[in-house]
């Protein structure tokens, strides 16, 4: 098999993510590229993750702090992947579609949508796919409940609710997302939710929410660990939101409920479900393995193999199959860690059916403007005290929220798709 030849940017806890997938896609004897770059201005991050690939791989690539000097020195270079931070996503994609390449980004796609759409630009400007890696989209169990919404198990959606409270006053993850000019816990966080919620129940219309910091004080774990790596004990300051309650709107005429706590004490709470016309549909927690329960209006309960009856479209992909044994599975039982890189070899799979020109990407740089809308539309609508509609976000005429971090970021002109 061709294998395409990409480097990767970002040599964090997201690229070593997305290193150990491409492991695993190699497992999987599916691996149609071939990670041949690492670029990271922490050169030592870089060499380390470099080690940790030919540990797995029994391939070194080669290490670089630069994506120019990448991009010169390794022949028949023709993607990029990159897992930096969200304020550096459209600097980074820019750069590298403006070379040519063909790149896929961490979501989310950018921090604003001045941002977005500089991305947008570049990739339409150079004619280069730009894809968003969205991993729980591929997870079997969102793939089996989306199956069994479209073959009517339900009937017409017309209500969700999707609710997270959990954290407590520790630091979710990293620092960072506690730093307002850095994205926050919302737009990290809540990225997740809107795209699950766009891809069961399609685009949405309006958002009218609230936005809150709960902690303004974050505690780190006690073990001084974050993300694998040490650092120490203590407290940080919190600027960015870490909650939200949003109504939203959809296209459809479903309504939605949303909540986002990131600073909840006590029970965590983890919940998806929606309801149609003929019953409810019970959606696990992305990447738990759970098989989604299906409540019919004749008070019939039925969930594992026996949904399949309901849902006669489903069936994985052959790659999909391959990584979770099954090509019709309706649970699995996988530690957090296999699942992560199991999806993740998912997503890198299909950069490289993109970038052969085997199939268009599921979430392409316009399906990832519309999720970073979402989540900000909530933060503009707390603003303004009232509905506002997708549209206003995507096309900048609602911005109230993002102006410090455009401002931050150097983008103060107002732009649009053209």
């Amino acid at each position: 098999m061709a294998r395409a030849r990409i480097g990767l940017v970002g040599c964090g806890a997201m690229g070593r993510r997305h290193i150990a997938g491409y492991a695993e896609l190699r497992r999987l004897e599916h691996a149609n590229i071939e990670v041949v770059g690492l670029c990271d201005l922490d050169e030592n991050a870089a060499e380390e993750l470099a080690e940790e690939t030919r540990v797995l791989t029994g391939s070194r690539p080669r290490v670089f702090r630069s994506i120019a000097t990448m991009a010169e020195s390794i022949d028949g270079l023709v993607g990029i992947d990159i897992t930096t931070d969200i304020k550096s996503h459209h600097r980074v994609a820019i750069e590298c579609l403006d070379r040519g390449l063909y790149v896929q980004v961490e979501k989310p796609l950018a921090i604003t949508m001045r941002a977005a759409t500089l991305m947008a630009r570049a990739a339409r400007r150079n004619e280069r796919a730009l894809i968003v890696a969205d991993n729980f989209r591929r997870d079997p169990m969102n793939r089996l409940a989306r199956a069994l919404i479209d073959d009517g198990a339900i009937g017409a959606p017309h209500m969700c609710i999707d609710i997270s409270a959990r954290g407590g006053d520790r630091v979710v993850g990293s620092a960072w997302r506690h730093d307002r000019l850095s994205g926050g816990v919302t737009l990290d966080l809540g990225i997740h939710a809107a795209s699950i919620l766009r891809y069961l129940l399609g685009d949405v219309e309006s958002v009218v929410g609230i936005t809150r910091l709960l902690r303004p004080v974050r505690r780190r774990p006690d073990d001084g660990r974050e993300l694998g790596r040490r650092r120490a004990r203590g407290q940080i300051t919190a600027t960015a939101d870490d909650a939200l309650w949003a109504l939203l709107r959809f296209k459809s005429g479903a309504i939605g409920q949303w909540c986002l706590n990131a600073g909840a004490a006590g029970l965590p709470l983890r919940q998806r479900i929606i309801h149609g016309e003929r019953g409810s549909l019970v959606v696990s927690a992305d990447a738990t393995g759970r098989a989604p329960r299906l409540d019919l209006l004749s008070g019939r309960s039925i969930t594992d193999d026996a949904l399949l009856e309901y849902a006669p479209s489903y069936r994985l992909d052959s790659v999909a199959a391959r990584a979770f044994e099954r090509d019709r599975s309706t649970s699995y039982s996988l530690s957090a860690v296999e699942v992560d890189r199991k999806l993740l070899a998912l997503v890198l799979h299909e950069f490289g059916d993109v970038i052969a020109g085997n199939r268009l990407p599921e979430v392409g740089v316009d399906d990832g403007r519309r999720d970073v809308a979402l989540v900000l539309a909530v933060s503009e609508s707390a603003i303004l005290s009232g509905y506002v509609s997708l549209d206003q976000v995507e096309d900048g005429s609602v911005d109230a929220h993002q102006r410090d971090h455009d401002a931050d970021l150097g983008l103060i002109e107002v732009l649009s798709i053209e």
